[in-house]
């Protein structure tokens, strides 16, 4: 019998509508249709279109403006034997582009250098010390990738010592005090943000515009990578796409689905160690442990050292060294962590503590590493639903991440008062900023002054976004095994969230070590199904004759070669009348 206390969920529950016309699709049930509806898929052509994306749908890469001046400067420098470099940045979306490039121009016997900056001694983007260097060396011709496209002064300095620049990104462009946009003057600038927002390229990822352009370039080297076997770059492709959090919808779901295929096979000795060090069978990645357990890795060394140990293991031929390199990004990460909880703790209390509930926050400390503070954003963000700066004061200067939510375009709020800050750039969920510690308290009220004009006090309540309700008696092995069709999940195509409405709590127990976790047998319409409920241990009681309501994902459970299907609880709440 279940014991007696009330839980009543704190959380707006939302339901998803589906515009269109009602799909009626051979094969497949009313509550996979509707899954379809919700995404924007409203015909049978595009049912089959999402369930079976084609690497051919891809859009032709010279349709990005400047792409074939990019491809003519490239060829010429390699017909010239000219030293080129590629530069690029410090997260995962930076070094998986890096090494897509650095990988393409090896397969057509072409030697680059490769240059990524410390996060800490250098900051994002170019900057003329290390033009300065690279210049030294001879290079003559610098590719950037995920960046460069807010580089306006570094790029006008890269001419002065003997470099010219192509600029590949897909960051938000840089906007003068009248709102013009203002490119930097390289040989060309591959950027889809300068397409119409519903071209299919414009959400791509910087590793995304990285692998356009190599297939660009390959137009004139298929004697030495004949066509189809780029497709062996989209393990990085994947990687960075998903991790960079752009929607998985349109092009970005073909690049992401075929990269993860080709994650499955990965020839990469860096990948195949990096999987064994996570615990991550090859053959069975899948988005979210490309999002949870490999990119947070490949992340760490950029965050708390240098980007390049990532780079190198991506790169590497030598599967002991890449083992080595692997166990050493596992530990970085175990400090990243450890910091990261400590940090969202101190936040955390800061905010709870503050008796006016901003619409935004800007918080910095010295003890908070620039590091990790976008991580601690993101957490913070998710827990109260509201835009997030999280900086490190590094005394003269403050450096750090911002995160938003749905709604509110956080780099352009920041380029709303961009005469106030050193240095910020991004797009609209994420971006990095640095200012002079004097101007703290005005931007920290001016950033509250555009989030109240901006935000509806309602929409930072905390919701749950889900698809549609469901009854125990649709949820079969074979619905749950059709639900795989929609993968890859992400931004923009998230995880099915199911309703189950007015169920009875038929039996629950506490479980895990220590014992914080609910097992919950739940009846409906006869049937029972099983579930587990994480970190409800202590929060959660029920009353035998009261139903419930339950916000959860599906999945199998396989346990002796038997398959059976179960839920995991996101909330719960006493049924609505």
């Amino acid at each position: 019998m279940a014991r007696v206390r009330d839980y009543q969920s704190e959380k707006v529950w939302k339901f998803a509508e589906a515009g269109g016309k009602k799909l009626d699709i051979a094969d497949y049930s009313a509550v996979f249709a509707r899954l379809l509806q919700i995404r924007g898929v409203n015909t049978d052509t595009g049912a089959a279109a999402f369930l079976n994306p084609k690497f051919e749908a891809l859009t032709d890469p010279f349709e990005i403006p400047d792409m074939q001046k990019a491809v003519d400067r490239i060829v010429a420098a390699i017909e010239a034997g000219e030293k080129i470099a590629i530069y690029g940045d410090y997260d995962v979306d930076g070094v998986t582009a890096t090494a897509v490039l650095y990988s393409f121009f090896k397969s057509i016997d072409v030697d680059v250098q490769t240059y990524i900056p410390s996060r800490m001694d250098e900051g994002y983007g170019l900057n003329n010390e290390a033009l300065k260097q690279l210049s030294s060396e001879g290079i003559t011709l610098l590719i950037t990738v995920d960046c460069g496209v807010t580089s306006i002064e570094e790029v006008a300095y890269a001419k002065t010592v003997g470099i010219d620049v192509v600029v590949t990104d897909h960051h938000t462009l840089r906007l003068d005090e009248k709102g013009k946009v203002t490119l930097p003057e390289a040989v060309a600038v591959i950027n889809p943000k300068r397409m119409d927002p519903d071209n299919p390229l414009y959400e791509l990822a910087g590793v995304a515009v990285a692998f356009y352009l190599a297939r660009a370039i390959q137009t004139h080297f298929t004697e030495k990578l004949p066509l189809g076997q780029e497709k062996w770059l989209l393990d990085l492709v994947a990687l960075g796409t998903i991790c960079d959090i752009v929607p998985l919808t349109g092009e970005n779901r073909i690049l992401a689905n075929y990269g993860l295929k080709v994650l499955r096979k990965t020839r990469r000795v860096g990948i195949q160690a990096l999987s064994a060090t996570a615990e991550v069978a090859v053959e069975s990645i899948d988005s979210y442990k490309v999002g949870f357990l490999l990119g947070p890795r490949l992340n760490a060394s950029g965050r708390l050292e240098h980007a390049k140990k990532s780079l190198d293991l991506l790169l590497s031929e030598d599967l002991e060294a890449a083992q080595k390199i692997a166990v050493d990004l596992n530990e970085i990460n175990l400090e990243r962590q450890e910091l990261t909880e400590r940090i969202v703790t101190e936040a955390r209390d800061i905010i709870a503590k503050d008796p006016s509930r901003k619409s935004i926050y800007l918080l910095a400390n010295e003890t908070w590493p620039s590091g990790v503070v976008g991580i601690v954003a993101s957490r913070l963000v998710d827990e109260f639903r509201r835009p997030m700066l999280i900086a490190e004061d590094l005394g003269d200067t403050i450096k750090g991440s911002a995160r938003s939510v749905e709604g509110f375009n956080v780099v352009e709020a920041l380029a709303t008062i961009g005469t106030h800050f050193e240095h910020f750039g991004g797009h609209a969920f994420a971006a990095g900023f640095s200012l002079k510690k004097d101007k703290f308290v005005l931007i920290n009220e001016e950033l509250v002054r555009i989030a109240d004009e901006k935000i509806e006090v309602e929409k930072l309540q905390p919701e749950i976004e889900i698809d549609t309700s469901i009854l125990n008696t649709e949820i079969t092995q074979e619905f749950i095994s059709q639900l795989s069709l929609l993968e890859p999940f992400g931004r923009g195509n998230k995880k099915p969230v199911f309703a189950i409405m007015g169920a009875r709590i038929a039996d629950y127990r506490l479980v895990g070590n220590p014992a914080v976790h609910l097992k919950l047998t739940i009846e409906q319409g006869g049937i029972n199904l099983s579930g587990i409920a994480f970190g409800y241990g202590e929060q959660a009681t029920f009353e035998a004759e009261k139903s419930y309501d339950l916000a959860v994902t599906l999945e199998l459970n396989e346990w002796n070669n038997r398959k059976t299907p179960e839920f995991r609880v996101i909330d719960i709440r006493e049924a609505q009348k």
